[in-house]
């Protein structure tokens, strides 16, 4: 977001952030699909002459750096590769200025453990919000070490996390998500709880067996607040990832040879990867017979969110993660029993069987959620609206509003709700709007009340502020939703 001594004038503030959702493709990445491609290639002895080149040409890494980080493994023993999802885009990062990693930020990361000889593979999803020392000596969250380092600073800081060398790289544009799941005739997914996110994914499905197109399956993957009721929805939404990666893997391996070239080609324009075509393939002849029902693992960092300086982190379960990373590194799965998996019968698994464990892990969820039940917060929440709302009658709506939040869909429903309340309120949702609390920032002392009109309506964890200079406002008065 441009702050107050960006070059663009408030005029051109607003075509470029209302302009540019439509032409830009949204350089999100999500990494899931990798694992897919990983697997699926291993089976597509097809690619040769100029298809290989294309490919190897679309996917190969240039960073120097990344490179130079990654340890060589020995051939035909298991290796780590880490795969990860982050914002990427060009043009936001020329307008910005700076380096190109220093305006991009990882939102996916997961690291995998590939065993060519027992044809195994585990996936461990890693908390975006763990808290960690980075590589410059401050605390912070670990998605903080792409921009700090880019991808070669991010393979050093789960290297250290996991303790583990890391032999291969992979990041994937999140585009090419809803791309390879059209192209393989849409994915199947077994819900073993019904999901229901009408307020920001839109998502609706009932308990069973779903064959999903791009949209649903991409929602799905981004669908954590349709889990708020059992605590942390990162958690659930990183397991039902893992549940779309292994039903991608199922249906590209029983796809014909032609519907794999179209696969491989579909991700090779949005993959980075430091492995070419014809490594990828030394593996195909030893993962023939892969089956994700089986010989896929997958698993979370175990940890607690704790607030610090008014910002939620994970703290990582360091004896929890050690037992952890033993047992993958012995090609174990990573959870000594299915009561370790916070997520089991409520997320989607890995496995094609739901395994109707829901009734009871729902009974239990303030046990195992780590975060106190929100029931009585979205309950205090819906009385301070009912209070505030006189309020929002009475007040002068003079000031245009502007509505900014990250691209979830709760810019887009608070701006409809204030709209229907009278005032002339704007969506703005884009992938850097980042802010670490919720304000209404207000650009003249004339416009007072009709802000903190609508903190109040808006929640006690609003503030109204009166604009120092250092916001940049699209409007006379802009909401800043907190990135949750």
């Amino acid at each position: 977001m441009p702050h107050k001594n960006h070059p663009l004038s408030r005029e051109q503030s607003v075509e470029y952030y209302s302009g540019e959702r439509a032409r830009r493709s949204h350089r999100k990445l999500i990494i899931g699909i990798v694992a897919g491609l990983l697997i699926a290639l291993c089976v597509a002895g097809v690619a040769v002459g100029l298809y290989v080149s294309r490919i190897n040409d679309n996917m190969a890494t240039q960073d120097k750096d990344l490179l130079a980080s990654l340890k060589q493994n020995a051939p035909d023993e298991p290796f780590y590769l880490l795969l990860l999802g982050a914002d990427r885009d060009e043009e936001r990062s020329e307008e910005a200025g700076g380096s190109e990693d220093e305006n991009f930020r990882a939102d996916t990361i997961m690291l995998c453990r590939i065993d060519p000889k027992d044809i195994k593979v585990t996936i461990l999803s890693i908390h975006r919000d763990l808290y960690v020392e980075l590589e410059d000596g401050t605390k912070g969250k670990i998605n903080a070490a792409f921009s700090l380092g880019g991808p070669s600073g991010m393979v050093r800081q789960v290297s250290k996390l996991a303790g583990v060398d890391i032999s291969h790289y992979a990041e994937i544009d999140f585009d090419a998500f809803m791309s390879i799941v059209d192209s393989i005739g849409g994915v199947e997914i077994t819900l073993p709880q019904p999901i229901s996110d009408p307020d920001y994914t839109g998502i609706d499905l009932s308990a069973g067996t779903h064959t999903l197109d791009s949209w649903d399956a991409l929602m799905l993957c981004r669908a954590r607040h349709a889990y708020d009721e059992y605590g942390d929805g990162d958690l659930y939404r990183a397991a039902n990832q893992r549940a779309i990666i292994a039903s991608i893997i199922r249906k590209v391996l029983a796809s014909s040879p032609q519907n794999m070239i179209n696969s491989i080609s579909t991700m090779s324009e949005s993959l980075t990867t430091d492995m070419t075509v014809d490594e990828i393939l030394s593996l195909a002849s030893q993962f023939r017979h892969f089956n994700t029902d089986t010989d896929l693992y997958t698993g979370m960092t175990p940890s607690e969110p704790q607030l610090i300086d008014e910002i939620y982190y994970e703290i990582l379960d360091t004896p929890a993660w050690e037992k952890m990373m033993a047992r993958v590194d012995a090609g174990q799965p990573p959870y000594e029993s299915e009561k370790d998996d916070v997520t089991a019968g409520i997320a989607s698994s890995t496995s094609s069987k739901a395994d109707g464990k829901g009734a009871e892990a729902k009974d239990n969820k303030n046990e195992t959620s780590g975060k106190d039940s929100k029931d009585d917060k979205s309950q205090d929440d819906k009385d301070a609206k009912k209070k505030s709302a006189t309020d929002l009658e009475s007040v002068d709506k003079t000031g245009a509003v502007a509505v900014t939040g990250y691209i979830d869909g709760r810019a887009t429903k608070i701006a409809s709700d204030l709209s229907s309340n009278g005032f002339t309120a704007t969506a703005y949702e884009e992938d850097d709007f980042t802010f670490d609390r919720n304000l209404v920032v207000y650009g003249d002392a004339s416009l007072q009340a009709e802000a903190e009109a609508l903190a109040s309506y808006l929640g006690d964890d609003y503030q109204a502020l009166l604009n120092d200079g250092s916001f940049y406002l699209l409007s006379d008065i802009v909401v800043r939703i907190e990135m949750q």
